[in-house]
């Protein structure tokens, strides 16, 4: 990974991940020519469910929340680059992919870090591809990801959910 901002960091780690609510939040759609729908939403949504089985379903939100420590809480938007890797997608524009890399920010500082989440939204049948979809977030020299196995037999139940 490569285009994120050199900033001297103490730890970067994922606090959540699994699924998260859509609907929890006002997502931020801006132009992205480089992401798979050919928009880039961000937002800081609620996780419902931690758990890296994800039901293959348009309205699925699933992801990671990461904290970054050991920077100074006045420090704002910090610069992150998220890639996630997913099975081949032909996208909005007929090109095929398997990776969507882009530039964020963290959201907000809170209990001694800076908070972001990285996050896939299934919104169009394209996307919808089963298979390990892996989401990576890189800040200064550090990374952690996280992989995700999709499914279209998943669901979303007490016995396979670790609630928060």
């Amino acid at each position: 990974m490569s285009g994120c901002t050199q900033v001297p960091i103490a730890d970067l780690k994922i606090t959540h991940s699994g699924v998260f609510i859509k609907d929890a939040y006002k997502p931020i759609s801006e132009i992205d020519q480089n992401s798979t729908s050919g928009r880039l939403t961000t937002s800081d949504p609620e996780i419902v469910c931690q758990t890296d089985k994800i039901p293959m379903k348009l309205g699925v939100t699933f992801g990671i929340h990461y904290k970054i420590v050991g920077l100074d809480k006045t420090l704002i938007d910090i610069p992150v680059t998220v890639e996630t890797h997913h099975p081949t997608i032909s996208g909005y524009d007929g090109k095929s992919t398997e990776i969507d890399v882009w530039q964020s920010k963290t959201s907000h500082f809170e209990n001694g870090g800076h908070i972001g989440g990285a996050m896939f939204f299934f919104e169009a049948e394209y996307e919808l591809v089963e298979g390990d979809w892996k989401i990576v977030v890189q800040v200064s020299e550090q990374e952690v990801s996280k992989t995700f196995h999709v499914r279209k037999d998943y669901e979303l139940t007490m016995t396979n959910c670790h609630n928060i």
